[in-house]
């Protein structure tokens, strides 16, 4: 049970479930409360994730019931909750909402929780905003797809993040190493190319990165410079980001986001307009993310480079400008010095946006754009 000082939420017995079964008229609903019975019925191990949950005043009034959909260790829990009509508008959503996210997130292995609701349904949206939900770029089955992570919802943060200090170097390209070995490829190189990469003209100190929980670095991330040469002549300085890296033991728990999230804000204080890298959608676009040949933008040449670096293109909307290092393969996301092209007639560089394209050429997708709040481009 959890509880505040107006509303207590708790798992339904089954015998409640059935009574509220059994009294629904509306079809759809008689369908998901079947549904939540008999996953409880098959997963008796994990029932609470898949029962239904009262929502009651403290004096046993009831105001509705909400519902985490099942749990799944490929996907995040879902949410779904509703309200009687006679208490609607009065802060009970909301409410048990929050008290239902502190319990899911209490469980270590749940990072995010998503819910998906009617497009016209504001008072739903509401209700989610207040939560911290953010829009998930996709659509389900009931309507827009909204997500929500555990570190928007820590009473605390349990980390701190600032500035790499020298004598940080060595357990940095360590735990790099350790976040990308085999991930990719089998071994890795990016702990190398951050070590080469502190020494290039255009390593940005200023947002070299790392995340601390309890006395240990956890994660890493760093920006370079670049620009931008657009058709008519203007040379835009951006940024390019990466690797990041959150310790394997902490993955999927929130910490990757918290730090890119962090890293953004500070890159947009600087003045940056844009930051451009390789990355997986799926994750990127949680933070605002849009696939970058949206806007026209590509690599500056023509060259079709191999998935080990001599021949694979990242998409057909991409040019892709490949920087050497010594005695190191690596790929264009962690070189600095890179220019981009932005074609002519593409959508104009709009403001406050991040530029992406697809992970070590292992996806054929072209990945993101967006940019900083505050900056400029």
């Amino acid at each position: 049970m959890m509880q505040t000082n107006r509303i207590r939420i708790y798992p339904a017995s089954r015998e409640q479930m059935e009574q509220v079964l059994h009294a629904e008229e509306d079809e759809d609903l008689r369908k998901a409360y079947r549904e939540m019975l008999e996953g409880c019925l098959s997963h008796p191990e994990q029932r609470e994730w898949y029962a239904m949950w009262m929502i009651e005043k403290t004096d046993g009034t009831l105001l509705g019931d909400l519902c985490f959909k099942g749990v799944q260790d490929d996907r995040n829990p879902e949410i779904g909750y509703g309200i009687r009509e006679a208490f609607q508008g009065q802060g009970y959503a909301t409410e048990a909402v929050r008290l239902a996210l502190q319990w899911a997130f209490q469980h270590p292995q749940v990072s995010a929780v998503e819910a998906e609701t009617d497009p016209d349904n504001a008072a739903s949206q509401r209700v989610l905003s207040k939560c911290g939900f953010q829009p998930a770029g996709i659509t389900g089955d009931e309507g827009p797809r909204f997500i929500v992570f555990r570190e928007e919802n820590m009473n605390a943060k349990d980390y701190t993040i600032r500035l790499e200090k020298k004598e940080d170097a060595r357990e940095v390209e360590n735990l790099v190493r350790e976040s990308f070995w085999n991930v990719y490829r089998p071994g890795c190189s990016e702990h190398y190319v951050i070590h080469v990469l502190r020494e290039d003209p255009a390593f940005v100190k200023e947002l070299d990165f790392v995340m601390e929980k309890d006395g240990k670095l956890i994660g890493q991330n760093m920006f370079m410079k670049t620009i931008i040469e657009a058709d008519d002549g203007r040379v835009i300085p951006v940024l390019t980001m990466g690797p990041i890296g959150i310790t394997p033991e902490l993955k999927r728990k929130g910490y990757g986001k918290a730090l890119l999230d962090y890293s953004l804000e500070k890159a947009a204080e600087m003045g940056f307009g844009a930051v451009l890298f390789e990355g997986n959608i799926d994750f990127y676009g949680k933070s605002g993310f849009d696939y970058a040949s949206r806007f026209g933008i590509r690599y500056h040449d023509r060259q079709r480079l191999p998935r080990e670096g001599k021949a694979e293109t990242a998409g057909t909307d991409f040019r892709i400008n490949r920087h050497r290092e010594p005695e190191i393969r690596t790929h264009a996301p962690y070189t600095a010095g890179r220019r981009f092209s932005q074609r002519r007639n593409a959508f104009p560089l709009p403001r406050m946006h991040y530029l992406s394209f697809s992970s070590y050429g292992l996806s054929h997708d072209p990945i993101s754009i967006r940019l900083p709040s505050g900056s400029a481009m």
